[in-house]
């Protein structure tokens, strides 16, 4: 019995969801391709995430949104972003960045 939260902890995409919810006017997105939707639906979101699939489509994303946020399963050391949060969620790390304002 005292498993099940552990359980539901590990497998539950609001966490993630209600991170990304006060963050949707700044913009966001994934690197991940086989994302689905789930922090969407979880966090109440009604932005659509933006697909950032490889290194040249997050550094133009990264460029076009300072303020906004990433979600990673990668770190990202060569861009201008700053760790905010790293959650575990259904086995992986997803680590949430803030793009630094140009300077």
């Amino acid at each position: 019995v005292a498993v099940k939260p552990l359980l539901f902890e590990a497998y539950d995409p609001t966490r993630i969801g209600a991170i990304l919810a006060p963050e949707q006017a700044k913009g966001i997105a994934i690197t991940d391709a086989s994302y689905h939707g789930q922090f969407t639906y979880a966090g109440g979101l009604t932005t659509v995430l933006a697909l950032a699939g490889d290194v040249s489509a997050l550094a133009a994303w990264v460029a076009a949104h300072p303020g906004g946020i990433v979600l990673s399963q990668q770190d990202q050391p060569a861009l201008p972003l700053e760790l905010i949060r790293n959650v575990r969620f259904h086995g992986k790390d997803y680590r949430i960045y803030r793009v630094r304002p140009a300077q």
